[in-house]
């Protein structure tokens, strides 16, 4: 696999506007864990996925990309984010992007301003490296402000509206 070696590699292979911050959206395996947590805002994690999709389908000055969970592949399942994601984001959204599967992600965080996840690794992982997580569901590190933890869809989708705000 291939690692990117700068912004400018990302930006030009996915020929992105290079004044718009770059967001990485976790995905989670989408029929697995999905009902661990004491309290989430959303159903499951593909209610979560489409839901969040579908609010960042509407902001344009951001470049959002998309990795699927590594246990995708390996379960075979019959519902991925690959196809989520291909049933919300139309082929003309330049800005959207799944993250490409022939490439590692070991030191994309270099790269990015925020990490979003609905409750996974990463929002521990990712503010170790100093990149803020938003997370949308109850986590054993939840409660550390360490993390963006919006306790409504409201304020989640604020949060997503104004994410060039956040400081990384």
């Amino acid at each position: 696999t291939k690692t990117f070696k700068n912004k400018k590699e990302i930006y030009k292979l996915f020929n992105w506007n290079v004044n718009d911050p770059i967001v990485l959206i976790l995905s989670h395996d989408l029929i697995d864990g999905n009902f661990l947590n004491k309290w989430n805002l959303f159903i499951d994690n593909r209610d979560w996925l489409t839901e969040t999709l579908k609010k960042i389908n509407k902001i344009d000055n951001i470049n959002w990309i998309i990795k699927p969970h590594p246990s995708e592949t390996l379960s075979m399942s019959e519902i991925n984010t690959k196809d989520v994601f291909n049933e919300i984001i139309k082929s003309n959204k330049n800005n959207i992007k799944l993250y490409p599967e022939n490439y590692s992600i070991k030191n994309f965080y270099k790269h990015i301003k925020v990490v979003i996840t609905s409750h996974g690794t990463a929002g521990y992982q990712y503010p170790a490296f100093g990149k803020p997580v938003i997370v949308c569901g109850d986590t054993y590190y939840g409660g550390h402000n360490f993390n963006l933890e919006p306790k409504s869809k409201n304020e989640y989708y604020k949060i997503l509206a104004n994410i060039k705000k956040i400081r990384s």
